[in-house]
């Protein structure tokens, strides 16, 4: 009897893949025991027999090593036939597959980073992105554990093959640390550790992948600024810049200036979550979103803790879906719309300041010359569809982003300010909105933040950068 590779209820009908490698292996059977065949197969067969292999390496855990021995046998391709069918497995079965199944997968991956695979690259990150946010599960802290574990054992190999794979792993790891260090459970200790030697690792001997990430390194790192080896990098960061023993990094503003890519957005939701979200802000019509969102909620957002993944969900919208024009000027639901439901589902207080400060990040360090307008649309948006019957709401989003200014990092308020007024100026300039007085004429809106942002605004034709919230709101 050949072993299912995946868990489905019975109404669920099997994917494409899966009966394709069960189908190889059945055929091919008898010819995957020793002695193995010296003749080249042809382009079709050379595929058909790479899927009754795979079938073997993950069904059957007791052959695996014959399984692979056959593999470099008949190798043609560098791996890369073989890598694209795990990379489709992962893509599209990861959440599906059994515990052994699981089991395997990252044993065939270790052992395709050994041999250098053409495209081990993307099944890692691929396989990053199944790390979830906010979800302590077993499987899920397993996966965590496996992946971390695979990046410190193979670290010349990275080093010297893939050192940008290193900076996603940095990325995936700082934000599930924040996570992982929230809650003082006993089965976190231990991957706890893993984590902040990994991250720390990269961060104190190869500081230059850090630059690579940009802007958004700051934003994990301060997350974690209570855990006592950071700590120490951020007083470097601060004081030091020198012990990183990188000569281009002169300071902590080097990180400001530099747009973080899409590409790491991405990297922290799943490939699942990623078909639902580009499905509700492609398909669905403003009106008949309700009922999306809902299924939506239940289906990734159902238990507390897993509401800080909103603050990935956020970020992707904002960095890693720019919806063309036709969708803009259709009656599709817009970011903002989904942002704002988004913002709803927070229970948590320091879940929706996470949420507000990776909406409006972009937005402190603004250069229209490098930064991209689509990403502080949706904030925007949000705040003036809010006016007048959710006014509370745009209260709320101004203040905090006022509040930015005077707290968010004070020995570089002045790039601060310069970035959110070029924001702003640039939402206007570029249309997004028809005028900044939506916001500095409304009535409606708190006076103590109209009077700041009049002031932000005024202040900056003036090149000056004085307080701007000195009272309540």
């Amino acid at each position: 009897m050949v072993l299912k590779l995946t868990l489905t209820s019975p109404h669920e009908a099997e994917t494409q893949i899966e009966i394709s490698l069960r189908q190889a292996f059945i055929s091919l059977e008898p010819s995957l025991k020793p002695p193995f065949s010296l003749a080249i197969p042809n382009s079709d067969d050379y595929t058909h027999l790479n899927r009754a292999i795979l079938h073997g390496v993950l069904a059957e855990p007791h052959l695996a090593k014959t399984h692979i021995k056959h593999l470099h046998g008949i190798v043609t391709d560098g791996y890369s036939t073989f890598i694209n069918l795990l990379l489709d497995i992962v893509h599209t079965l990861y959440p599906k597959l059994l515990a052994p199944v699981k089991t395997q997968l990252l044993w065939v991956t270790e052992e395709m980073v050994h041999v250098s695979a053409i495209g081990f690259e993307p099944l890692l990150l691929t396989l990053l992105r199944q790390i979830l946010g906010g979800d302590f599960s077993d499987g899920n802290l397993w996966l965590c554990s496996k992946m971390v574990t695979l990046f410190l054992e193979n670290w010349e190999c990275f080093l010297d093959e893939a050192p940008s794979v290193l900076c996603s792993a940095l990325y995936v790891f700082l934000r599930v640390l924040h996570d992982h260090c929230s809650v003082n459970v006993e089965k976190l200790k231990t991957l706890r550790r893993l984590e902040i030697h990994f991250c720390v690792k990269v961060v104190r001997e190869e500081f230059h992948l850090c630059l690579k990430i940009g802007r958004d390194f700051i934003r994990l790192l301060q997350d974690l600024v209570h855990v006592p080896e950071f700590q120490a990098i951020w007083k470097d960061l601060m004081v030091n810049p020198s012990s990183f023993n990188t000569p281009e990094f002169v300071g902590v503003s080097q990180f400001y200036h530099t747009r973080t890519s899409s590409k790491y957005a991405l990297l922290r939701i799943s490939p699942e979550m990623e078909t639902q979200l580009r499905f509700l802000l492609t398909y669905v019509k403003f009106g008949n979103h309700k009922r999306h969102q809902l299924w939506f909620g239940r289906k990734f957002l159902n238990e507390p803790d897993k509401e800080t993944v909103i603050v990935d969900m956020v970020k992707f919208i904002c960095c890693a879906h720019h919806p063309p024009n036709e969708i803009i000027q259709s009656d599709i639901v817009p970011r903002w719309a989904v942002i704002g439901w988004l913002l709803k589902c927070c229970r948590k207080n320091h879940v929706e300041n996470s949420v507000k400060l990776a909406l409006f990040y972009d937005w402190l360090f603004f250069d229209g010359r490098v930064d991209n307008i689509m990403n502080i649309e949706p904030a925007m948006l949000l705040m003036v569809h809010c006016i007048p019957k959710y006014i509370d709401i745009t209260n709320a989003l101004l203040g905090f982003l006022l509040h930015l200014l005077d707290t968010y990092d004070v020995q570089h308020k002045d790039v601060i300010v310069k970035g959110v007024g070029s924001a702003f100026h640039s939402l206007a300039s570029k249309g997004v909105i028809q005028s900044l007085d939506v916001l500095t004429s409304c009535p409606a809106l708190s006076p103590l933040l109209r009077e700041c942002l009049g002031r932000l605004l005024s202040d900056l034709k003036l090149g000056s950068s004085n307080g701007f919230l000195t009272g309540q709101f």
